[in-house]
């Protein structure tokens, strides 16, 4: 089994517990982003249990998954005790010219089988996995790294704190969470380290800045050729990377597709439907605006993120610090997002806000229609907090008691009449 590091992932703990249930389990992630690891420590976890590893990249492999009856017949001739539980591992199930078919059979006919798969693809996996795995698959996101795992792949001692601050918590006990300002100082540097390169588990393992470098853009690579070359059969690729440059650009900006579409000479369909590429191979993410007000508040324009602000900067080809960049501002914001969804409670969403006359907000957190959260970024030295105007409005205007300031280096608590805003170091989050 191909694999870089076998280090605790935290979305192990939300699969663990699926293992003796029925359902397949799909892991769906970008390419490198620490799938086939995340697999080869779950049959760690079953080394006292049969178990079989098929990677579909490997034609030897895919060969054995021709059909299920095929499939069933390779496992018996390699040992496999009729009706045992028996765990099978498929990595990169979206080369199966029919996963969904195949899976379905298995998991039908064959109850004593446990299927674990994990696809580089949704695009791919949505045009092959059809309804017949309706209620038969539980689906788990990959995502490159947290901050906290960041530090726990550098072996860095102060993960476990990492660990123990949330924004919940911080904002549940602040004056516990307090005591830990004391580090942000040490914590800078490695937070800027992680915006800059992102969260993908072999560069930031590499300890050699060149060889980061070069891991991210063999990444890049590999993405364009097999995800969108070979999967989505888009044979203008350096029209594609044309619009990939362009987006990385724009991060956190408003997305006006009219404007894009002039700007890279393209249609407008064909815009979306790279778009849409690009978010079902991992690479973008779209966030709306959140409005109860069409009159005063935008509705439907979206802003753009990267879902790796490092693989955002590959293809720019710009690794160059915060502080000697101009678009520093938008990483850190863009490289916050991620942090906040990655934590994200189940039901949350996130949203920004802005209204005509150019009030905005960053983020917008809600939990149902009634419990939303503003999240204001400002990545600077923050001497004195300074309540943001647009966040008083927002927080005047629906009625919030809690405010949040993502900041540089200050921690601080501001009472706004019945209403407290506080001000937050980013690497905390």
């Amino acid at each position: 089994m191909k694999t870089t590091d076998l280090r605790p992932r935290e979305i192990l703990n939300q699969i663990l517990p699926w293992l003796p249930e029925r359902e397949i389990l799909v892991l769906l992630g970008a390419r490198q982003v620490g799938k086939t690891s995340i697999l080869q420590l779950l049959q760690n976890h079953l080394s006292n249990e049969p178990s079989f590893y098929f990677d579909l990249e490997s034609t030897f492999d895919l060969a054995h998954t021709i059909s299920p009856q095929h499939f069933v017949d390779y496992l018996a001739g390699k040992g496999m005790a009729a009706e045992r539980r028996t765990y099978c591992f498929i990595d990169e199930i979206q080369y199966h010219p029919d996963p969904s078919k195949f899976l379905k059979v298995l998991h039908d006919h064959h109850p004593h089988l446990k299927l674990i798969v994990s696809g580089s693809s949704s695009f791919a996996i949505r045009q092959k996995f059809k309804d017949a795995l309706t209620g038969r698959k539980q689906v788990f996101q990959v995502t490159p790294l947290g901050f906290e795992e960041f530090l726990r792949f550098k072996d860095h001692p102060t993960h476990s704190i990492k660990a123990s601050l949330r924004l919940d918590t911080i904002l549940k006990d602040f004056e516990a969470a307090r005591k830990f300002n004391t580090l942000t100082q040490e914590m800078l540097p490695l937070w800027e380290e992680f915006v800059i390169y992102g969260g993908y588990p072999l560069p930031t393992l590499s300890i050699d800045t060149a060889m980061k470098q070069a891991r991210l853009r063999e990444i890049y690579n590999s993405y364009v050729q097999k995800d969108i070359k070979d999967l989505a059969r888009i044979d203008d690729v350096v029209q594609f990377n044309h619009l990939v440059n362009h987006l990385a650009v724009q991060i956190s900006q408003m997305f006006k597709s009219d404007e894009v579409s002039k700007e890279v000479k393209l249609p407008v369909s064909r815009l979306n439907n790279y778009l849409f590429l690009l978010e079902n191979t991992f690479i973008i993410s779209r966030l709306r605006p959140y409005h109860t007000n069409r009159q005063k508040e935008l509705t439907k324009m979206p802003k753009l993120y990267f879902c790796d602000t490092g693989l955002r900067n590959t293809g720019l080809s710009d690794f160059r610090g915060l502080a000697l960049r101009s678009d520093g501002g938008a990483l850190a914001e863009n490289a916050c997002l991620l942090e906040l969804s990655k934590s994200a409670a189940p039901g949350e969403a996130f949203f920004f806000w802005r209204t005509w006359d150019k009030n905005e907000i960053d983020f917008i957190r809600a939990r149902g229609r009634n419990e939303l959260l503003p999240i204001e970024v400002k990545y600077q030295t923050m001497p004195q907090p300074k309540v943001p105007p647009a966040l008083k409005n927002f927080m005047r205007t629906y009625y919030c008691h809690t405010g949040v300031v993502v900041t540089k280096d200050c921690m601080e608590a501001v009472k706004e009449n019945s209403s407290t805003i506080f001000f937050i170091p980013a690497w905390m989050i």
